[in-house]
This record gives C-alpha cells, sequence and structure tokens, in this order.
C-alpha cells in the first residue's frame, strides 16, 4: 500500500491524523484541520472508481455493426455505467 502513488502524495500534501476519529472526515485539532486516515480511504475508493468509469467509456462509442454483434457487451457496459452513477451513498 505504501508503494501507491496517490496515497504517497496525499500524505506529503495533507496532515494525516495517526488514529481514526469516529465518522468524521476532518478534524480540528488546535486550529488546524487535520485529515484521518478514513480521508484516504475515501480519495483512494472514488480514485478507483474514477479510472473504472473511464474504461468504460470506449464501449459507449462502439459502431453499430459492432454494438448489434454483440448487444450483452453494449448491454453489460451500459448497466455498469449506470450502476456506479446511481448507486446508493
Amino acid at each position: 500500500m505504501e508503494k501507491c502513488p496517490l496515497l504517497r502524495w496525499l500524505r506529503v500534501h495533507l496532515r494525516i491524523t495517526p488514529t481514526f476519529h469516529s465518522e468524521s472526515l476532518v478534524v480540528c485539532q488546535n486550529g488546524i484541520l487535520w485529515a484521518p486516515p478514513m480521508f484516504l480511504v475515501l480519495i483512494l475508493v472514488e480514485a478507483t472508481n474514477v479510472v473504472f468509469a473511464i474504461d468504460s467509456i470506449p464501449s459507449i462509442f462502439l459502431p453499430p455493426q459492432v454494438a448489434s454483434a454483440t448487444p450483452m457487451a453494449v448491454s453489460s457496459a451500459w448497466c455498469s455505467i449506470v450502476r456506479r452513477r446511481f448507486r446508493r451513498p
């Protein structure tokens, strides 16, 4: 996990608390805002969602002859996009 470039960048540019703080995503200690580790988890999960959403974009632009030949692939791609877009928090 320490090899993750995004995680390393966040640790350098954000003040990270060493412990979790219940449900808070931002903690104020001595008048300074700190991010608990749960904030890092949230950022990494959302970055992964963005990567998978970008990965699904080419399936939207399939030419009609390919789309008619592979309706399962197209419907699967659309379902994954809709599922990511309208999922419950």
